[in-house]
């Protein structure tokens, strides 16, 4: 599988250690929409749509067929202090991964950990 656009955004993993942080954290960096209910479904629904920008559920878009490379900083401290949060992430870029591909389109999410 070839991509043929990737962005790279940065997120501090201090920021994530609580899950209202987690979910205000991809909010503001992503842009999501006023109606974001910042839970996992929400998150999962507008992360998503990351290459398509006439769904509105993001200010931050890659071209379609693309791939958005989330690099998580500090992500040793957000696994040592908050080891949910952790999880919530991984388990939520899969599910948008698994989505996208059930429905015949690529993986949109990379994620890259730096201590």
């Amino acid at each position: 599988m070839e991509v043929k656009h990737m962005l790279r955004m940065t997120i501090d993993g201090n920021r994530l250690i609580r899950e209202h942080s987690f979910f205000e954290e991809f909010s503001e960096k992503f842009g999501f929409p006023p109606e974001f209910c910042r839970d996992r479904e929400s998150w999962v629904d507008c992360m998503s749509y990351l290459d398509d920008a006439e769904m509105g559920m993001s200010s931050v878009h890659c071209k379609p067929g693309g791939a958005v490379i989330l690099e998580i900083v500090n992500a040793s401290l957000l696994k040592h202090r908050s080891p949910t949060q952790y999880l919530t992430l991984l388990e939520c870029a899969a599910t948008v991964n698994y989505r996208r591909m059930e429905s015949g389109d690529p993986p949109l999410l990379i994620l890259s950990f730096t201590v």
